[in-house]
């Protein structure tokens, strides 16, 4: 059985495909590619090339490809085109409508997922427009979504059909990258103005809007797959018949759109203002609840992610010589473009700004600092993300000298581990060492910050210091994101630890840490516990073997003895290793010449891969083991990597999270103890139960000011 995504090959019909393989559906896709692009369908999902209009193709694609539900994406989305011409919309928006429904009706398939389109409510002078509000559409592109609404409402009735509406409100961003598209509405236009050097075009700035310029709700094409995804399981549950609005709840100016582009692209470029256009409301900005309450889905991506995605994509240039860039402000500029991230207006959030410091160091901290990030957004924060090494002088060495030590020495990492471990002058040292870099962050931070966080801990050792001294006069918070606690992590000064365990916190204490809070772990929603069905779809589209299967991780860097680790599992008989290799293509090439279990390179759908295997060893403690926790896998540390890989398998096995194996002759038998046996369980809900509380209130908290419990009140 399968999903029928009709305009599967356009912009946002290719991210709802992968979306929905994601969530471990079967897809079938038809477009016409008039305006679709082949290499939009992943690889493997069937291509029927017919038009929407012809229903005699539709109903064959639904019966040959067994399709229980369909997407219809397909039809005509230019406002200005469809001003111009308003049939060529009707006959195909609406007939297209029309032929899919009848082809549904006479084979009888009984869900539906409309895309329509926030041009159905035309003006409104409500700060948030919700579903309820009467449609009045100003444009033939909107009157035609409208009447597919209808058409669909009507169909419902008559035939049983079981119905999802969406009302895209404007859909920005990258969804496939490398892959391009039009250039159709304010965001996309103007960035290729920009890249070509002439001015974006601005339709009037005498709207009743704060700076006289059109607002509009942007919304990530990534967020608005995600929504097909969540009607889809929606439909499949039973539900059915409501309309949701998809957005991102906040309003951007035109101008304030601009001056994104400005900053992203360091271009002054000058605006191009010509009228109102006809039909253009000056306010059009969606209101979320209902969709958030129903389909628990959110958005998680910000504006300013929008934006670079579209400046990357279209290459942005430099400014042109005769166009110079604004002179440097007398404060230092941020170390790398910062992120601004909003919650839906009405949270009880105030207004302000958090800066995470995180390090590109692996994947674990800067992972950790995204989803804190997103996660403080939707509290109605503003959050910079800033990379200490571009602050540090030897910031980029470091990185560069601790890949080779790790992948070639990993012994003398080891080593000065162990040192720092026994050194009562670690911390100090590491704060001397850093000395330098202290006013160039505080410069980094902007005026309205209310709380800076760090998830790695030399960007500790540079806050603790400034906050000791006075220099930093807001919260400085430290979220641990190893679970064991070595000195680097702890400097005086920090207002606030994050630990995700008890052990942890302890560990943390034990350093005289000040005030440590068992805060829980932060990943990305992407990751959480699948059923036996979920896991048996992901198999089939990753086209895993049947049986046991063990998840084999070594970070984002590939490091550690992975090859042997590989070739033990497979030594036991009791699962076949499926290996993600990530950035190391060297060792790739090794196992792939060994011919040890299945050999994976980077891996971008690391939630399928997860639903797909039984259990997941490790050798680190990072990021991907809390990943693996929150989808409710079973973890094994086995040759960790020396130095905090270590510290961190015995944490981790303490806490009963994760089981330490010590010796091979264990391996075969703990495996299938947590594959089958109560032991796994154990730790599952152990694991789980690590994402119960959420560090991000503790930083909101500090943020605004809230007083912390007393030291009786505190967990442990």
């Amino acid at each position: 059985m399968a999903w029928l995504v009709t305009g599967g090959a356009g912009y946002v019909g290719g991210a709802v495909v992968r979306a929905l393989l994601d969530a471990g559906r079967r897809v079938v896709v038809l477009d016409d590619l008039s305006t679709g692009d082949r290499a939009a369908v992943p690889a493997g999902v069937p291509l029927v090339r017919a038009s929407v209009t012809d229903a005699g193709a539709v109903g064959q694609a639904l019966v040959e490809h067994t399709v229980t539900g369909v997407i219809h994406l397909a039809g005509r989305k230019s406002v200005a085109e469809s001003m111009a011409q308003p049939l060529t919309y009707y006959r195909q928006n609406v007939g297209g409508t029309v032929a899919v429904l009848e082809a549904m009706a006479q084979v009888g398939v009984r869900q539906a997922v409309l895309s329509s389109s926030a041009a159905v409510y035309g003006a409104h002078e409500a700060e948030l427009i919700d579903e309820d509000a009467v449609p009045c559409p100003t444009t033939p592109y909107g009157a035609t979504k409208l009447a597919c609404e209808w058409i669909v409402a009507d169909s419902a009735r008559a035939y049983g059909l079981r119905h999802v509406i969406l009302r895209y409100f404007n859909v920005a961003g990258v969804a496939v990258p490398g892959l391009a598209r039009r250039a159709d509405g304010l965001l996309p236009c103007a960035v290729e103005a920009v890249a070509q050097g002439s001015s974006p075009v601005v339709f009037g700035r005498d709207h009743p809007t704060p700076d006289g310029s059109c607002v509009r709700d942007y919304v990530h094409v990534l967020d608005v797959a995600s929504a097909h995804a969540a009607a889809v399981e929606a439909l499949e549950a039973g539900a059915g018949g409501a309309v949701y609005n998809v957005g991102s709840g906040v309003g951007y100016s035109v101008t304030e759109v601009l001056d994104l582009i400005r900053r992203e692209t360091g271009s002054d470029f000058a605006d191009d203002v010509q009228p109102p256009r006809a039909g253009d409301p000056p306010r059009v900005v969606a209101s979320v609840a209902k969709i958030r309450r129903d389909l628990h889905w959110r958005p998680r991506h910000g504006m300013p992610e929008i934006v670079h995605d579209e400046c990357r994509v279209r290459a942005a240039p430099a400014p042109a010589p005769d166009r110079p860039a604004p002179p440097p402000q007398p404060q230092a500029p941020h170390p790398q473009p910062a992120q601004r991230f909003r919650s839906e207006p009405g949270t009880d959030a105030k207004q302000g700004r958090i800066v995470v410091v995180s390090a590109g160091v692996g994947a674990g901290h800067d992972g950790a600092s995204r989803e804190l990030a997103r996660r403080l957004g939707e509290r109605g924060f503003q959050v910079d993300c800033l990379d200490v090494l571009d602050i540090l002088s030897f910031g980029r060495l470091f990185c560069r000298a601790y890949r080779v030590v790790l992948n070639r020495m990993p012994w003398v990492y080891g080593m000065l581990f162990r040192i720092a471990l026994a050194f009562r002058g670690a911390s100090p040292s590491a704060r001397a060492l850093s000395r330098k870099g202290r006013r160039k962050l505080l410069q980094a931070l902007p005026p309205d910050t209310r709380a800076v966080v760090s998830t790695f801990p030399l960007a500790t050792q540079l806050l603790g210091p400034l906050r000791r001294d006075g220099e930093l006069t807001v919260p400085a918070i430290t979220y641990f994101t190893d679970f064991g606690v070595n000195p680097i992590w702890v400097a005086p000064g920090v207002d606030t630890y994050c630990a995700g365990h008890e052990v942890s916190r302890a560990q943390a204490c034990a350093l005289k840490a000040a005030d440590v809070r068992v805060a829980g772990r932060a990943v990305s929603a992407r990751f959480r516990p699948g059923s036996p069905e979920v896991k048996r779809r992901a198999r089939e589209r990753l086209g895993l073997p049947p049986g046991r299967l063990v998840l084999l991780v070594a970070g984002s860097w590939g490091v550690g003895e992975v090859v042997a680790t590989a070739a033990e599992i497979a030594g036991t008989g009791v699962a076949v290793p499926v290996v993600v290799c990530a950035g190391n293509k060297a060792l790739y090439r090794r196992l792939q010449r060994r011919r040890i279990g299945r050999v994976l390179g980077w891996v971008d759908d690391m939630p399928a891969l997860m639903h797909a295997a039984d259990v997941l060893v490790e050798n680190a403690g990072g990021l991907t083991a809390l990943e693996a926790m929150a989808c409710g896998l079973p973890v094994l540390t086995y040759r960790p990597i020396t130095g905090h890989g270590t510290v961190n398998a015995a944490t981790m096995d303490e806490a009963g999270v994760s089981t330490w194996v010590r010796r091979p002759d264990a391996l075969g038998p703990t495996l299938v103890e947590l594959i089958e046996g109560t032991r796994g369980q154990e730790q599952r809900e152990a694991g789980l139960a690590l994402f119960e509380a959420d560090p991000a209130t503790v930083i909101a908290d500090a943020a605004k000011g809230v007083q912390p419990p007393s030291t009786a009140d505190r967990t442990g």
